[in-house]
């Protein structure tokens, strides 16, 4: 088994506290009604916190139909959020499971910088399908935040 380390920053003009309220503590009501390819995103099992399994259902069509994720660490002090994915359509031949860790912390101009790592856990130590798959995962997630951003910048009243 192999692992493949990929992270990324962003830099959005949302303030910290309110960006881990809407995208990591309320996350089941905010996906939804912020991104548009996100149906449905609800707890299956536990009661929101370590251990907890949520399943995020897309829209039909989309490239991924499902995902399954057990929350590993919800720090809201220092706005830090851990979760693994364990099944769906990501998860795959090539990749077992993959860890998740997302930290929010000050930015310029009452903004925050956001900082996704992803701790991708492969099926085989050789895995050049994988590289590609996570490269595509990074710029969806890229989407995913600056479109969280573009929401809450239109809805200023929520999330405050």
């Amino acid at each position: 088994m192999g692992v493949i380390i990929d992270e990324f920053e962003a830099t959005v003009s949302i303030t910290p506290q309110r960006l881990f309220k809407s995208f990591i503590l309320d996350i089941d009501n905010f996906m939804p009604k912020a991104i548009p390819f996100i149906k449905n995103f609800k707890c299956i099992e536990g009661d929101g916190g370590v251990g907890t399994i949520k399943l995020v259902t897309y829209i039909e069509g989309d490239q991924v139909k499902t995902l399954k994720h057990r929350v590993g660490e919800t720090d809201e002090k220092n706005y830090v959020y851990k979760y693994t994915v364990i099944e769906g359509d990501i998860v795959d031949e090539d990749i077992e499971y993959f860890i998740n860790t997302v930290k929010i912390k000050s930015g310029p101009n009452e903004g925050s910088v956001y900082t996704y790592t992803g701790e991708y856990h492969t099926k085989q130590n050789d895995h050049p399908n994988s590289v590609d798959k996570i490269k595509q995962r990074r710029e969806r997630s890229k989407k995913v935040i600056h479109a969280v951003e573009a929401y809450l910048l239109a809805h200023p009243h929520e999330y405050v």
